[in-house]
């Protein structure tokens, strides 16, 4: 499904949808939200990476995660210990957060996910992992306006 209007445009691109909402935010940028929704199997670092390379992103912050993700590892703290674990089966993300920016052709940052194992909830850095059914992500980006040009005389 394709919908567009004056406020939001949704994207199908490959196993990624992606909607794309809008808000301007002085006069020389427009704040957005990109959302990124995942299908099974999906990669989930490269398709974030892909998505903001296509809709020209250099740099976004990621407000919101949520989905189950499988095959992945993550790196986090717990009771003063640097761990890192793989994914044991489906697992939840109840949130997430993090920083993507462009530097030359690829993209360096962190997404940060909170998963639910039992009755403890994890906090801690994505490495890589797969989406298990479906995931959605939000990315907040400012697109800067062209400088208009002045006529003189």
């Amino acid at each position: 499904m394709v919908k567009k209007n004056n406020r939001s445009s949704v994207i199908k691109t490959g196993g990624i949808m992606e909607e794309l909402h809008s808000r301007i935010c002085g006069e020389k940028a427009i704040e957005q939200v990109l959302t990124i929704q995942l299908e099974d199997d999906d990669d989930i670092l490269k398709c974030l990476k892909k998505a903001m390379l296509e809709n020209e992103i250099k740099e976004g912050r990621i407000i919101e995660v949520r989905g189950f993700w499988k095959k992945g590892v993550m790196n986090y703290f717990l009771k003063n210990q640097y761990k890192s674990r793989k994914t044991l089966g489906i697992e939840k993300i109840t949130a997430g957060s993090g920083k993507f920016a462009k530097e030359g052709n690829e993209f360096t940052g962190d997404l940060h996910i909170v998963t639910k194992i039992g009755n403890q909830l994890l906090n801690g850095s994505l490495l890589e992992g797969k989406t298990a059914r479906e995931l959605e992500i939000k990315v907040k980006f400012c697109r800067f306006l062209e400088a208009k040009t002045q006529k003189t005389g």
